[in-house]
């Protein structure tokens, strides 16, 4: 199903190298306003630790053979069921 989806990149990520682009997203979320919109899911995207202009932001690379709503699962971890919906106040932060 198509998201809405806001995230905090704007000068990490070019917005035209989102397009067309295939990502990995958390959807059992609850929606949040952001910025007076409201989102339905959250990119994932890893950091190389930089600051400022020196920080390096990409998104997790999905290969385009993973078909669209797959869940995902990473070599060397035992695979699970998602979780029921999580609350966006209170998370963790890993």
């Amino acid at each position: 199903e198509p998201r809405t989806v806001v995230a905090g990149l704007a000068g990490l990520i070019e917005f035209d190298d989102l397009i067309g682009r295939k990502i990995a997203c958390v959807t059992n979320l609850k929606p949040a306003k952001m910025r007076g919109i409201e989102s339905t899911a959250m990119l994932l995207a890893a950091t190389d630790g930089g600051e400022g202009l020196d920080e390096v932001v990409d998104l997790l690379a999905v290969p385009d053979e993973v078909p669209n709503g797959e869940l995902l699962s990473f070599e060397g971890k035992e695979a699970s069921e998602p979780d029921a919906m999580m609350k966006s106040k209170g998370a963790l932060k890993a």
